[in-house]
């Protein structure tokens, strides 16, 4: 992998307005509430609910100077955003459209999973791109597995991590089309987890949190709050807004000479 970028450590924020967390690994409901209900019967497929203190919109998390400043970051520049099977993926919404708004291109990858808890058309509204939900859907012929996608982005965004796809990066393991795209990138990655505190806690997790950043994965999160299992503890995934300044300070404004490179450039 090419020059990543470095670790960012979240801010202390108190608990506020932190997102929910989840885990892919965890009981599995193979047919939970309709597509974008986070509040359905049933544990989503990939993990835990939990119920946050509501998304933080776009327009809140980043303006005036500090607006300014993110549209120098990332205008002109490639997003690619995977979301995972957590409930916390509808908050993740908030954090796509703050970065659409401060000009960045920005492309959804979605899981299975993810999709019983946001509707794909929600991410293709604010986009104005398809979402991208399987490898055998390609809207290009000549790139089956969608590898073109990494080839151009300037930074990819997990989030919600699972430990389902923790695991799968820290193995090598490309089973599906998020998993996929993100062994085959080549540019800053960066993963938000969201999970139980048991889970994350797990011995099993840990050590693969530990090789993603021997490998230089960023990570940010997770926090600490109330969680679907109905006690407090780490796990939760970090505040759309602090989520998007990891993904600001990973960007720098184009330089003319390296627009083209995409992730070779950082």
């Amino acid at each position: 992998m090419a020059t990543i970028a470095r670790m960012v450590l979240p801010r202390d924020s108190g608990g506020s307005g932190l997102n929910s967390a989840v885990n892919e690994n965890s009981a599995v409901n193979e047919n939970p509430a309709g597509s974008g209900n986070p509040a359905g019967s049933g544990n989503p497929e990939d993990g835990e609910a939990v119920s946050g203190t509501g998304a933080v919109s776009g327009r809140e998390a980043v303006s005036g100077r500090e607006a300014a400043s993110g549209r120098e970051a990332v205008s002109g520049r490639e997003v690619v955003v995977a979301v995972c099977g957590g409930i916390a993926a509808y908050k993740v919404v908030s954090v796509v459209s703050t970065l659409v708004q401060l000009g960045a291109g920005v492309t959804v990858a979605m899981t299975r999973s993810a999709m019983q808890l946001v509707g794909p058309a929600t991410f293709q509204a604010i986009t104005a791109r398809p979402v991208l939900t399987s490898l055998w859907d390609a809207p290009d012929p000549a790139d089956p597995q969608h590898i073109l996608l990494t080839r151009h982005a300037d930074v990819l965004l997990v989030a919600p991590a699972t430990a389902n796809i923790i695991g799968k990066l820290a193995n090598g393991i490309a089973d599906d089309l998020v998993s996929t795209v993100l062994i085959a990138a080549d540019c800053p990655i960066i993963l938000a987890p969201a999970m139980n505190d048991r889970m994350w806690e797990h011995p099993a997790v840990c050590t693969n949190v530990e090789r993603l950043k021997s490998y230089g994965y960023s990570l940010i999160g997770p926090d600490t709050g109330w969680l679907a299992c109905r006690s407090a503890g780490p796990g939760r995934m970090a505040a759309p807004e602090a989520i998007v300044e990891v993904v600001l300070a990973s960007l720098r404004p184009v330089d003319p000479d390296e627009s083209s490179q995409g992730c070779a450039s950082l």
